[in-house]
């Protein structure tokens, strides 16, 4: 009887409803990387997991004017993967990772009217995760950074 008293206020408190009606304020910048991460994700969903490249965050760096990109990286997979494989991977997930603000925001055509080369508008820094010294804590270990249209192995 106390299981469901307890779900019919939960039920009555989480109201689909209620979340449309209320409003959000959200900056045109947060919107944009929003839709950038899902269409990301999306996209490596429907064309190419067998690489293991996974974005886990997208922020806006306004002293730099950048979008930066934090991208995880399996460890095995790039431990099995010869220097020019990890590389070219690498460089095509950036450049594709740094079109997907532009494209979520303007689409295809928008691509057009481009006056700035998307791959100088952000910073894609690629990482695995790591054992701290203490043994305690995963901490990431930076591999590679992607940062005006080159990429730097660490």
């Amino acid at each position: 009887m106390l299981f469901g008293a307890v779900i019919g206020v939960f039920s009555q408190s989480f109201s689909l409803q209620r979340f449309a009606q209320e409003t959000a304020t959200v900056s045109k910048m947060d919107w944009i990387l929003l839709n950038s991460r899902v269409r990301v994700l999306e996209e490596l969903v429907r064309d190419d997991l067998s690489v293991p490249l996974v974005p886990t965050s997208y922020s806006f760096d306004k002293d730099d004017e950048r979008i930066r990109i934090a991208v995880k990286v399996d460890p095995t997979w790039l431990g099995r993967s010869n220097l020019s494989e990890a590389k070219s991977k690498l460089t095509s997930r950036a450049q594709h990772l740094c079109l997907a603000p532009w494209l979520s925001e303007h689409g295809q055509f928008g691509m057009l009217f481009l006056e700035k080369a998307p791959v100088k508008l952000c910073r894609v820094i690629f990482f695995t995760p790591q054992i701290d010294k203490s043994g305690k804590s995963v901490v990431p270990k930076d591999v590679a950074v992607y940062e005006n249209g080159e990429l730097v192995l660490k």
